[in-house]
């Protein structure tokens, strides 16, 4: 790589390494800025004493490993590691904004927050419907508006009254969103927030709206109503309904019961409940106690609709989940996947096409530990996931089964076959090679592998900082990653990331990738960069080496090395294929190992 760091002072890097804290995004631009910093340093190789990548990740480096003459480094770590402090408060608010989100979501009716002038801060999932679905209310420009003009005026003057109240001298508010009393409608009821400040660089939420209708099937847990309230059955009935926004007339025509009967039965609820109105009663259900008693149908058909059949869960022993996604026929020949360090289970290479079931496999794809759905492990192993894995079949009932590899997962597949050959029938490896660790190793790599694996052997410090930054970056937008990619890797490769249904796996599993942080992610690329002191010789089980002649993640030689030392492997070579060969060969992969085991 040619360095060009002229362009770049000191200063134009602490100003990049600011921006780079509230825009995740320019973490590359802040990454080949570093490493060209310490290029400039002289002989980085002889100047510096080199740590290991793992030491590095896992902050086993001392904090005063940089060396006297490092004149232009130390000021660069003190503004990282400044610029790191202001990016945890950032993770930390939202963190807080993420939380209340997800508290929001767990309420069962419609809700926003609203500033004095209607202006939307916040809403949950079924506001976000109601704006979508329902023929009263909508927004323009954010704010919320309501169909009927005059209630419109009404919401307003209600908002503004009580955002300029203190929360001791307000009443909450309701609203009747129709004019008609007997038709079907949503009743609003608005409540008072009071932030105790304002804020002179943002809008504040001064109002929360709930809304409340008979479209969205909501359901009282009736029986604790009654204790709490010591409602009779028929007055439940009737709170049910009115909570659901329907009139008092029509739910005398549900009940076949008189308009007057329903009438008796609210005064004796209001008496109850200490309340004058109806919206006060609903106001009372929906933002009292009672609120927790709700079922609601809405949140449990989202889980439901997010849900995939085709996934599972197991508890390990010592407690931890473990999650993994089944393809195939559940009585077809187990095949063990162990996805790539940039996969999840999500890694099946085709969403259309159940290419194993066309085969008659039973695949297996877990997620590893910290990716996906699968709790972390505070220690990070081959060996440690063989036992997992073992774990996993045992509890799947499954004795001997094959296995495949693809990339850094060749890695756990050769260290499981090693640990249990008695039970691995067949294994594939999918882009495999030995560790890239030494100069030469990386002329085939992506500027980005190789940065990132020199700046973390020999300056761990700055490995360590930016590590946040792009830990940051994935969790937000991990599409961005796969785009960077895109435009580093073969021209093979590019153009198969044009093609939406590969570039849409390969977004659902990156997604998972940074699920829980990248910790993971960072940890196994650690281990990945370590001096391999595994013994493929050891290895008797039958290997089926694939490889991408031009992959610019694994030097062919790198796999060949592989290949020789395995006493008994095949090699096939895909002719003119780079590293995501394996989206386009997956069917004949999978083909020629149904081959393999019934032979």
């Amino acid at each position: 790589m040619a360095i060009d760091f002229d362009k770049y002072s000191n200063g134009k890097l602490i100003e990049l390494i600011y921006q780079a804290t509230v825009e995740p995004q320019c973490w590359p631009e802040l990454l080949k800025q570093l490493y060209l910093l310490t290029q400039r340093q002289n002989n980085v190789s002889h100047s510096h004493k080199e740590h290991s990548l793992f030491e590095a990740m896992r902050g086993h480096v001392p904090c005063d490993s940089f060396e006297d003459d490092d004149v232009a480094l130390k000021p660069v770590l003190r503004h990282l590691s400044q610029a790191i402090r202001i990016t945890k408060r950032i993770y930390e608010n939202e963190e807080q904004q993420q939380l209340m989100h997800s508290i929001l979501n767990r309420i069962p009716v419609a809700l926003f927050l609203v500033t004095s002038d209607g202006t939307i801060i916040l809403m949950n999932q079924l506001a976000e419907r109601m704006l979508d679905e329902s023929p009263h209310i909508y927004q323009v420009d954010n704010k919320l508006h309501l169909q009927d003009s005059q209630k419109q005026r009404q919401m307003i003057t209600i908002i503004e009254e009580l955002s300029v109240s203190r929360a001791f001298e307000a009443q909450s508010r309701g609203l009747q969103l129709e004019q008609k009393e007997e038709s079907l409608s949503a009743m609003a009821v608005f409540t008072p927030l009071n932030p105790k400040t304002e804020s002179i660089f943002d809008k504040r939420a001064q109002v929360a709206v709930f809304l409340s209708s008979s479209n969205y099937k909501n359901k009282l847990e009736l029986s604790a109503i009654a204790d709490i309230y010591q409602l009779t059955p028929k007055e439940l009935r009737v709170v049910d309904h009115i909570v659901k926004g329907i009139s008092p007339p029509q739910i005398a025509e549900m009940l076949h019961v008189s308009y007057n009967t329903v009438r008796t039965q609210l005064k004796s609820i209001y008496q109850k409940m200490n309340v004058n109105k109806q919206s006060e009663l609903v106001n009372r259900i929906l933002t009292g106690p009672a609120s927790m008693l709700f079922q609601s149908h809405q949140l449990a058909d989202l889980i439901q609709h997010d849900a995939n059949p085709s996934d599972h869960n197991i508890t390990l022993r010592d407690g931890r989940n473990l999650c993994y996604r089944e393809r195939g026929h559940s009585s077809g020949v187990p095949v063990l996947f162990c996805h790539s360090i940039l996969g999840s289970r999500m890694e099946c290479f085709d969403l259309n096409i159940d290419w194993a079931k066309k085969n008659g496999l039973r695949l297996i794809i877990p997620d590893r530990p910290g990716y996906g759905y699968s709790d972390p492990n505070p220690y990070i192993s081959y060996q440690l996931w063989s036992l997992d894995a073992l774990e996993l079949m045992e509890k799947l009932h499954i004795n001997t089964f094959s296995l495949i590899g693809y990339a850094a997962g060749c890695h756990y597949a050769c260290t499981l076959a090693s640990l249990a050959p008695d039970r691995v029938q067949h294994m594939v490896l999918i882009g495999s090679g030995s560790p890239i660790t030494e100069p030469k190793d990386y002329q085939k790599a992506t500027p980005l592998f190789m940065m990132q694996t020199q700046l973390a052997k020999h300056f761990p410090q700055l490995y360590r900082l930016f590590l946040v930054i792009l830990e940051r970056s994935l969790k937000e937008n991990p599409i961005y990653y796969i785009d960077l990619l895109a435009t580093e890797v073969h021209a093979d490769d590019r153009l198969l990331l044009q093609q939406s249904k590969y570039y849409r796996l390969l977004e659902l599993t990156c997604a998972e990738v940074s699920r829980q942080g990248i910790r993971a992610f960072a940890e196994e690329l650690a281990q990945y960069s370590q001096p391999s002191t595994f013994n493929y010789t050891s290895i008797q089980t039958p290997v089926t080496l694939w490889h991408g002649e031009n992959s610019s993640y694994i030097p062919l030689k790198n796999a060949l090395r592989v290949h020789n030392q395995l006493p008994h492997s095949e090699f096939n070579l895909v002719k003119n294929a780079n590293h995501l060969f394996i989206y386009q060969h997956w069917p004949a992969i999978l083909a020629a190992l149904k081959q393999k085991l019934t032979n």
